[in-house]
């Protein structure tokens, strides 16, 4: 069957606790496997009745493509849901979102997470928005922290933001937004690389790029 890869992102106070408080992340995991099961389903025509499932293969990667901390999700979905009936397993296919959905979705998301992570005390509740109580309990999370930031994080210059290399010639005005992706506050939500059932090669080769960093770890979910 089809899979699609979903790539979720988070703002950097939740990067922080994320990367310092794991079982925080854990507790999410399961609000954002089930939003997007849902969505398929829904996308599929179906109702919660109708008891649809789907596979999904998460990857928790730690670090982005400058060596900073970032924790973000990788995700390897199936590109639509099962359903069981009269002893034999049916697949709706879904096939891609469009851009307003995955607005939608990453709203839900975003809501969800944030009542999940203040019901469970990792955000102090607040009128207008719920804001993380987190202050460094010792010297690794103050290195996390300036990972998350950029920042320097030691001697005379700490505090002050790493060095970006730019070159002015190679800078581009024409870059078109991100296919099949969604942001707000902070989160972003993309679902633009998508394998069909007969690429299995092409698989592969996502599967290994999304593994490839030696810091992660691994979330499976499987359904009968």
């Amino acid at each position: 069957v089809p899979v699609r890869q979903w790539v979720l992102s988070f703002p950097w106070p939740l990067r922080m606790l994320f990367a310092s408080r794991p079982q925080a992340l854990s507790r999410c995991l399961a609000v954002i496997t089930r939003a997007i099961q849902a969505d398929l389903a829904q996308r599929a025509g179906l109702k919660a009745t109708d008891g649809a499932r789907t596979g999904i293969v998460t990857l928790i990667q730690r670090f982005g493509s400058a060596l900073n901390l970032n924790v973000h999700l990788h995700m390897l979905v199936l590109d639509g849901v099962y359903t069981w009936a009269h002893g034999r397993a049916r697949f709706h296919r879904v096939g891609a979102s469009n851009r307003k959905c995955l607005e939608g979705l990453l709203d839900r998301l975003i809501r969800r997470l944030l009542r999940r992570l203040t019901h469970h005390g990792w955000l102090v509740p607040d009128p207008e928005q719920p804001w993380l109580d987190l202050e460094p309990a010792d010297a690794v999370d103050s290195l996390t922290a300036a990972s998350i930031r950029y920042r320097i994080a030691v001697g005379p210059e700490a505090g002050r933001r790493t060095l970006l290399l730019k070159d002015p010639s190679l800078a581009r005005s024409d870059i078109l937004p991100k296919a099949l992706t969604a942001d707000h506050n902070g989160f972003s939500l993309n679902a633009a690389v998508a394998c069909q059932p007969h690429e299995r090669d092409r698989l592969e080769r996502l599967c290994r790029y999304i593994t490839r960093p030696a810091q992660c770890s691994l979330s499976l979910q499987t359904y009968p």
